[in-house]
């Protein structure tokens, strides 16, 4: 049996050692590097891409050049410089005349009258029918009516030199000269500003064709004249 009197056991209680830190779980990346992250990697394809489109562009280029066919070697042209004197000169002497309007001119103011007078004629016959107010407006209404006819036909005359050759634009007719070429006979009679003065254009089998002071003024168709025939004018 055991004694009661013994000294009772004692018993150390062992310290538990100290409990080791939960392991950190590393967090998430947030949504904004989520972002930044998917648009750096949309920037890169982006860029990819657009170098390949380039090198596939320079490729073609490249192979454009290999199998196009060269170009036949052109003779060389001839020099312009004679080209654009010739052109100038004829830009320098190419003339439209002013037409002579004054005999037109002359006649509108006289239908004008005769109008105005067989309007007038016309009121008195029909107040005082007698055979003089009668036949007055009878004579004045047949001139007003010749009067506009030689007016209506009485078209000026349009002349114009281009590239030296003259044209000359009369009663419905075009004619034309060449002022440059020595095969056209022209003869000159008087001087500018003479009552004689014209200017003949010589045609074989036909009749001189005549510009005088009332086609044109004399002045300046002699000058044009004498830049392409100055035989002629001296």
């Amino acid at each position: 049996m055991a004694d009661p009197e013994a000294d009772p056991v004692v018993t150390e209680a062992v310290p538990e050692p100290p409990a080791e830190p939960p392991a950190e779980v590393p967090a998430g990346p947030t949504p904004e590097e989520v972002r930044a992250e998917e648009a750096r990697v949309a920037e890169e394809a982006r860029v990819a891409a657009g170098e390949r489109i380039a090198a596939q562009l320079e490729a073609a280029r490249v192979a454009e050049r290999e199998t196009r066919p060269a170009r036949p070697v052109r003779s060389p042209a001839p020099p312009a410089a004679a080209a654009a004197r010739a052109t100038v000169d004829d830009a320098s002497t190419n003339h439209v005349f002013r037409p002579r309007t004054g005999a037109r001119r002359v006649v509108g103011l006289l239908l004008l009258v005769l109008l105005a007078a067989t309007a007038g004629a016309a009121y008195a016959a029909s107040r005082d029918q007698t055979t003089t107010t009668l036949g007055l407006a009878g004579t004045l209404a047949v001139l007003t009516l010749v009067v506009w006819a030689v007016r209506a036909g009485s078209a000026p005359t349009r002349m114009s030199v281009t590239a030296g050759q003259l044209e000359v634009l009369r009663g419905g007719g075009r004619f034309v000269f060449d002022l440059r070429s020595p095969h056209t006979p022209i003869e000159v009679v008087g001087e500018p500003g003479s009552r004689g003065w014209k200017v003949l254009f010589l045609r074989r089998s036909m009749e001189p064709f005549v510009v005088d002071a009332t086609m044109v003024d004399p002045e300046e168709f002699t000058a044009v004249l004498r830049r392409h025939r100055p035989e002629r004018t001296a």
